[in-house]
C-alpha cells in the first residue's frame, strides 16, 4: 500500500505543483481569470492570486515530502473540492472562456469531461486523506524515491 499511497501523492503534487507555478509566474494573468470569471470578491483577488497559487506550490511540496501528512492530505483534498465547485459553477453558466487553472501553460476549456477529471481528483485527494489517516505511514525508502523523481521534473 506504500507505492499506492506515494504515487497518489506524487500525481496530486505534480498537478498542483504544476498549476501553482504557472499561477504564480503570471499573477496577473490568473487574477485577470479571477475576476473575469467572478469567482472571488474583487477587493480580494489582487492578494488571494498569489496566494491561491502558493498555496498550491506548498501544498504539492508538502505531500511530497510528507510534512504534516494528514493536514497536508485534507489542505489537497480540500483544495480539489474548491477546484470541482469552480468548474461545476463554469460549466453551468456555460463559459466559453479556459479556467486559468494552469495560467496560461495550458488553457483549457471547461466541459463536462473535465468536471468529470476534477471529480476523478477530488476522489484520489479523498483517497489519499484516508490512507495517511488509517494507514502506517509509507516507508522512508518509498518517500526519497518519489521526492528524487518530482525533483528531477
Amino acid at each position: 500500500m506504500d507505492i499506492t499511497i506515494i504515487a497518489v501523492q506524487s500525481y496530486l503534487a505534480a498537478i498542483l505543483g504544476i498549476s501553482g507555478v504557472a499561477k504564480a509566474l503570471e499573477p496577473r494573468t490568473f487574477a485577470a481569470t479571477l475576476r473575469r470569471h467572478r469567482l472571488l470578491p474583487p477587493r480580494t483577488v489582487v492578494w488571494a492570486s498569489p496566494l491561491i497559487a502558493w498555496g498550491e506550490i506548498l501544498t504539492a511540496l508538502f505531500l511530497v515530502i510528507g510534512v504534516l501528512p494528514v493536514q497536508t492530505a485534507a489542505l489537497a483534498a480540500l483544495m480539489f473540492f474548491c477546484f470541482l465547485v469552480v468548474e461545476a459553477k463554469l460549466v453551468a453558466s456555460k463559459s466559453s472562456e479556459g479556467c486559468g487553472c494552469y495560467g496560461s501553460a495550458y488553457r483549457r476549456q471547461i466541459d463536462t469531461s473535465s468536471l468529470v477529471v476534477s471529480a476523478i481528483l477530488f476522489v484520489l485527494a479523498c483517497f489519499n486523506l484516508w490512507g495517511v489517516a488509517t494507514l502506517p505511514s509509507p516507508r522512508l525508502f518509498w518517500r526519497i524515491i518519489a521526492i528524487c523523481l518530482y525533483s528531477m521534473g
